[in-house]
């Protein structure tokens, strides 16, 4: 978290409530949390953020942890809510189409393809995201909890309910095929 006052001091503050501190709090992890959600769901990315930020705020009391652990609890309740939000939307058959219709990473990569960071300083953060976008949803929603959320492995482990080294695993096929793309993409041009 990029927090100007010590942690601590700004989770003692929220949980008081005190208002300079919420709004610390909502500041370094609201952005965060809209943009991942806006990736998933952008009709209802707004109102599923806001009942985050309602839990969020109910569990301060309850919290135990470090910024790093707040921002995964914060992310463990967006997903949750998306999750629920999808449980009551009927089945969408065009984005059922076009999750089926979305690459599978099976292509060989060359070693130094997988760097994620000639990765992303190949595409500006809009075009990143679509790209991300493009990836089977398991895929993109790793990436994306590492990159927006800066969670470790362990962290999206817990949040995805899955071993760490099937997060791995996942994160770095989805590597591979985002830097198959952006190598294809260089040499088309």
């Amino acid at each position: 978290m990029d927090l100007e006052a010590p942690f601590d001091r700004v989770l003692a503050a929220a949980r008081a409530g005190e208002g300079w501190a919420l709004a610390e709090l909502f500041r370094d992890l609201h952005p965060r949390i809209r943009r991942y959600l806006t990736s998933f769901a952008p009709a209802v990315a707004d109102d599923i953020a806001s009942g985050t930020w309602i839990d969020v705020v109910r569990s301060l009391d309850r919290f135990r942890g470090d910024a790093s652990d707040l921002r995964a609890l914060t992310f463990s309740f967006a997903r949750t809510r998306l999750s629920e939000v999808r449980d009551m939307t009927p089945l969408d058959e065009d984005l059922m189409a076009s999750l089926e219709a979305a690459p599978r990473i099976d292509a060989p990569v060359p070693a130094s393809a997988a760097d994620l960071d000639a990765v992303g300083r190949a595409l500006d953060t809009d075009a990143a995201l679509e790209r991300v976008m493009s990836l089977p949803v398991e895929h993109a929603e790793v990436i994306l909890l590492r990159v927006l959320g800066g969670l470790s492995i362990d962290e999206v482990a817990a949040t995805v309910g899955k071993p760490g080294r099937a997060v791995r695993s996942i994160e770095r096929d989805a590597l591979h095929h985002l830097a198959i793309v952006a190598t294809e993409e260089r040499t088309t041009r």
